[in-house]
């Protein structure tokens, strides 16, 4: 009994001092916050297979395979690239890190991992979460690739009707697949700036050491019962007889 006290005890206390440096860890970390902005991409049929089906409540998207290229076009660098330009973060993020102005790729790459886009299932709607240390960037960063995305479709769209016009102008036959879809992007929500950081969790900033002090009061106990015990095994063992 003595034995499973003490090893109870030491485990409680080795348990107590990984949770309260946790804790503490957690306090000192910067908190991470998080803004989404929101897309809707339709596609408009010009008489050709899509990957989208026109339903009563709109368009919902049909093909994984679109969404994923659209998914990728989201994080590509030809959307993210003006965005590192606009906000300048090449020369903000270097700052921070105090490293002189990053190189663009390197930015790239950085931002990359700070952005997640998904498309909500049933709808061809696009939800772009950029996290960050900063509300206001995070917010930022999101609009500036719904921007960033619907002028690059834009352009696409202006191109090919250009495109389409001088092959009528031509007296040409317009290629099926030129002009096959042209597609409208609107951006339904904006990012706002979320001041409630979503990693760490303010309640778990709390939990962590007050279970940690707990594992550690809970230690000294049993360590104290096992010396407890011990002391009254001794005061009870018969004394020796000499030979």
């Amino acid at each position: 009994m003595k034995k499973s006290l003490l090893i109870g005890g030491i485990a409680l206390l080795g348990l107590s001092a990984i949770l309260v440096t946790g804790g503490l860890i957690l306090f000192i970390l910067p908190p991470t916050f998080e803004s989404a902005a929101k897309l809707l991409i339709k596609l408009e049929i010009n008489g050709a297979a899509s990957s989208v089906q026109q339903g009563s409540g709109g368009a919902t998207v049909s093909d994984g395979t679109w969404v994923q290229t659209e998914v990728e076009k989201l994080q590509s660098k030809m959307v993210l690239y003006p965005v590192i330009t606009n906000l300048d973060l090449s020369r903000k993020w270097g700052e921070k890190f105090k490293e002189g102005e990053l190189r663009t790729d390197l930015t790239y790459a950085m931002l990359k991992h700070q952005v997640q886009v998904r498309s909500i299932r049933g709808a061809n709607i696009f939800e772009i979460r950029v996290r960050s240390d900063d509300p206001a960037e995070a917010s930022a960063i999101a609009n500036g690739i719904a921007d960033s995305y619907r002028s690059q479709c834009i352009a696409s769209e202006r191109e090919r009707l250009s495109l389409g016009s001088n092959a009528l102008a031509g007296d040409a036959r317009i290629p099926g697949a030129s002009l096959t879809a042209t597609s409208a992007v609107q951006i339904i929500d904006q990012a706002e700036p979320n001041f409630r950081p979503v990693r760490p969790h303010s309640l778990v900033k709390v939990l962590i050491p007050m279970a940690g002090l707990l594992a550690g009061v809970l230690g000294i106990v049993l360590l104290m019962l096992a010396v407890m015990k011990g002391a009254r095994a001794a005061r009870t063992r018969p004394p020796h007889l000499p030979a």
